[in-house]
């Protein structure tokens, strides 16, 4: 109680002792991760779910330890592993929608199209596993907010690549948003109100850029 080091030592004499037993695995794992011993518990949390790829528990410790190493794409492919082996989707689809809400909150602050890219794999993910209109609506903003930066670097840069992320990245927003409005109407209203301002001068800059 209250003593993570010491409960992370009797754990590991307990493991050590009887390392067939999952139950002593996970609370290993749950211990290492509790002491601030992260990349122990990581390899604690693997060797959980590679003894039962069916442990629920497990797979949301392993995510756990990797958005505290920010280890995403290793928590992208955690989940799609729970999926295929029977992990209820509904649960993994709110751990997606959470750290794609975290992204795109963080993106807002950062304005670095990085974390609105990472907010849209996880927003996509979280719908894939159970549609939601939080989801529909978050990869919308996500999608528009990556377009709208996208579009003001490509004209600057005279980039290509950066016209074509924009333009996607409106499709995106487009195809989400009316979903996600029937829960944030006025806010889905209003990005897709303005996309079509920003749609002109993608167009424009596709035509010069991408020759």
């Amino acid at each position: 109680m209250n003593q993570p080091q010491k409960a992370s030592e009797a754990a590991a004499r307990g493991v050590a002792k009887f390392p067939s037993d999952p139950n002593l695995q996970l609370f290993n794992a749950q211990a290492l991760y509790k002491s601030g011993q992260l990349l122990q518990a990581l390899d604690a949390a693997k060797k959980v779910v590679a003894s039962n790829p069916k442990n629920g528990s497990g797979y949301f410790l392993l995510a756990t330890v990797q958005d505290s190493l920010d280890r995403y794409d290793e928590i992208v492919a955690t989940l799609e592993a729970a999926k295929n082996n029977g992990v209820d989707p509904s649960s993994l689809a709110q751990l997606a929608l959470k750290q794609g809400s975290d992204a795109y909150k963080k993106g807002q602050v950062s304005k670095d199209r990085a974390d609105f890219q990472r907010a849209i794999k996880f927003l996509q993910l979280s719908d894939q596993l159970q549609s939601s209109a939080d989801a529909k609506f978050l990869l919308g903003a996500s999608a528009f907010s990556l377009g709208q930066s996208a579009t003001i670097d490509a004209n600057e840069k005279r980039s290509c690549d950066l016209a074509r992320t924009a333009r996607d990245a409106f499709t995106l927003a487009q195809a989400n948003l009316p979903a996600g409005g029937q829960k944030y109407p006025n806010e889905a209203a209003q990005l897709l109100t303005a996309i079509p301002q920003f749609t002109p001068a993608v167009d424009n800059e596709i035509k010069r850029f991408c020759k």
